[in-house]
This record gives structure tokens, sequence and C-alpha cells, in this order.
């Protein structure tokens, strides 16, 4: 029997909220629970913007270029990746970056923010890397 049933026709309303509530409350625990071991942890920061990104396999790249900074140099626990790619076919875009900040926690690294940058040939701006979409 479900918590609607068992309400009297007078309290059904209640009742209802109340069943919305719980089911409300059980479906965001699952997500949290869903969401953790959706988690990707990584050994090295390196290591995570190999995995997320395959512009190892992309054969007309003329230029890559990927840069590493670190928050200090002994025992670092967040680092900032920039991975700049240059020489697609598509005569549209001059380049793109990403920008991976990582972070480490007590499982190893994690991507705590990535964004994602393109410079185009043409357009209002042909000279930074920015959010948009070439033409």
């Amino acid at each position: 029997m479900n918590l609607i049933t068992q309400c009297s026709a007078l309290h059904l309303l209640k009742c209802s909220v109340r069943s919305v509530l719980l089911l409300s409350l059980l479906l965001s625990l699952a997500i949290a629970e869903t969401d953790n071991s959706l988690i990707n942890y990584y050994e090295t920061p390196l290591q995570a913007v190999f995995t997320e990104n395959a512009f190892a396999e992309h054969q007309e790249l003329a230029t890559i270029n990927l840069t590493q900074v670190l928050d200090r140099t002994e025992n670092p626990s967040q680092v900032t990746i920039t991975l700049t790619q240059s020489g697609f076919l598509d005569d549209s875009i001059q380049g793109t970056q990403e920008i991976y900040t990582l972070k480490l926690t007590e499982k190893g690294w994690i991507i705590d923010h990535k964004e994602m940058l393109i410079k185009c040939y043409r357009g209002p701006n042909t000279t930074e890397y920015l959010e948009q979409i070439c033409l």
C-alpha cells in the first residue's frame, strides 16, 4: 500500500505533498550518490588531459602546445593545464584552447573545471581565443 491509499479523502492533498517531498528527497540522494560515482580520478594531472582529449589521434594538427602551471612547486594541490591546438583542416578555425583546472583529492586528481576556447580566421575577433563559433 502506498502513502496515498493510506490517507483519508480529507488528508489526500496533505499526504500527496508529503509523498512528493519524500520522493524528491530520495531521488536527490540517489542522484548525489550516482554523481559521486561518475567522478574520474587520475594519478597525474597530465593523465587527466590525455584521457579527456583525443588530440593525439588528430593527424591533421600542425601544432600542439601543452602548458602546465602548478599552484606550488612542492606538493601541488591545484594545477592549470592549457592545451592549444592549431593546423586543423577546417578553414574557419585557427586553433583551439582547452583549459583544465584540476585539484588533488584523497583519491587522486580530478578535473574541477574545463573551458573550451576557439580562435577563428574570420569574424569580429581573430586575434584571441574566445567562447565562440567560427563562421
